[in-house]
């Protein structure tokens, strides 16, 4: 957490777990939000147990390392009162609370927005869920890739042949923690006219639409039958014309995007696609798509990337993890960074994608062992050394 950050006088508690609660708090500890991160006593957090790959660095979870950075841990009983007393205690100085458990759990916990809001009635009290807090979803399990599918985004992803295909990374876990980021802070900006706080929310199944609000116009307005009919050569969204799309070369794989026809044609030597119309870029993409594809099959992606962007044609190599990483822009970009903590050593993650004049976002603090900070937090609190040991003995902490 750094000391100068753009929110280093907001005090956040956060309750995130699995991805798309913790994705947000640390975008918020990256720009210097102090974070105190509510653990269970012994077990921690969810992700703390689990990582895709079964990635552990010295028994750690990279799936936790990946997104829980710049917060201290404490562990918490929150269904004993000495526990319900800390998290008030806690409450009543924080600005912020984040939380994604399922849809009535903080209820049951007597931790929700009317309980805490009357303690602390600046709260912004941010909860994010699968389907939204009410409703007929309200108790399904939410999960990214549930959300792809139950939005329409996987109907549309992939050729036609293809079963409906999920995007290749948690996309709407992540654009919904940037939503809810961005609901915070316009909460805390709103709470600086008035002093009031209030509830804000998310839910993976409206990020996932808003992802498409574009095709969704589409298919609202006029496009109904056309916006659904993905391309049997695998142009990336039903919407688009040919050529848009990806093209395999003799050495690897070229994206073109939007292009004229007429100028393709005639920089690749296929002067025929150039007499299509713009109506036929749509109805006959596929059988365009195709002819340029023999084309491009002809040179390496090196070659046509120098023709192509020599002519002002939107293109790029598709390019796999390893390629990413060694990009000069991405090495530019500092996106790829190194963090260490003592028990583990040095690791790389993904840096902030925010960029700031005046305050940057920072990496600080590595993620936090589990309960590392417990005696730190309770003796802000004002609870003395024999009390703390006495609630750990007692297994509330």
């Amino acid at each position: 957490m750094q000391p100068n950050g753009a929110l280093s006088k907001i005090r956040i508690l956060s309750f995130a777990q699995m991805a798309q609660g913790p994705s947000a708090v640390q975008y918020l500890a990256d720009m210097g939000a102090r974070v105190i991160k509510v653990e269970r006593p012994g077990s921690g957090a969810y992700e703390r147990s689990w990582s895709a790959l079964n990635i552990f660095l010295n028994g750690e979870s990279g799936f936790f390392l990946a997104l829980n950075r710049n917060q201290k841990s404490i562990t918490v009983d929150l269904k004993s009162p000495e526990g319900k007393e800390i998290i008030h205690a806690l409450a009543r100085d924080c600005d912020v609370l984040v939380e994604n458990y399922r849809p009535g759990v903080m209820e049951r916990l007597n931790l929700d927005y009317a309980t805490l809001s009357k303690i602390n009635p600046g709260l912004v009290y941010a909860s994010a869920s699968g389907y939204g807090s009410d409703g007929p979803y309200r108790d399904k399990a939410g999960q990214d890739m549930l959300a792809q599918v139950m939005s329409g985004l996987a109907s549309v992803t992939g050729k036609r042949s293809d079963f409906p295909t999920p995007v290749g990374a948690a996309v709407v876990d992540v654009h919904s923690s940037s939503l809810l980021v961005v609901a915070i802070l316009a909460a805390l900006y709103y709470r600086e006219q008035t002093g009031k706080g209030q509830k804000v929310e998310v839910n993976l199944l409206e990020s996932a639409i808003d992802l498409q609000k574009e095709a969704f116009f589409y298919y609202m307005n006029g496009g109904e039958e056309r916006s659904l009919l993905r391309s049997a050569s695998g142009i990336d969204a039903p919407f688009y014309d040919a050529p848009h799309g990806i093209y395999e070369t003799r050495n690897g794989y070229l994206a073109i995007s939007l292009a004229s026809l007429e100028k393709l044609g005639e920089v690749l030597n296929i002067e025929a696609i150039g007499a299509y119309t713009r109506e036929e870029a749509f109805t006959r993409r596929d059988e365009i798509k195709d002819r340029i594809q023999q084309r491009i099959i002809e040179n390496t992606t090196e070659e046509w990337l120098r023709i192509l962007e020599l002519e002002d044609i939107w293109c790029a190599p598709v390019k796999n993890y390893a390629e990413v990483i060694a990009d000069p822009q991405v090495q530019h970009n500092r996106t790829v960074r190194e963090m260490s903590r003592d028990d583990i050593g040095s690791f790389r993650v993904i840096g902030p994608p925010v960029h700031m004049s005046a305050t940057p976002p920072e990496l600080g603090a590595p993620p936090p062992r589990l309960g590392e900070h417990t005696n730190e937090i309770l003796s802000s609190l004002g609870y003395l050394p024999d009390r703390i040991r006495e609630l750990r003995e007692k297994g509330v902490i």
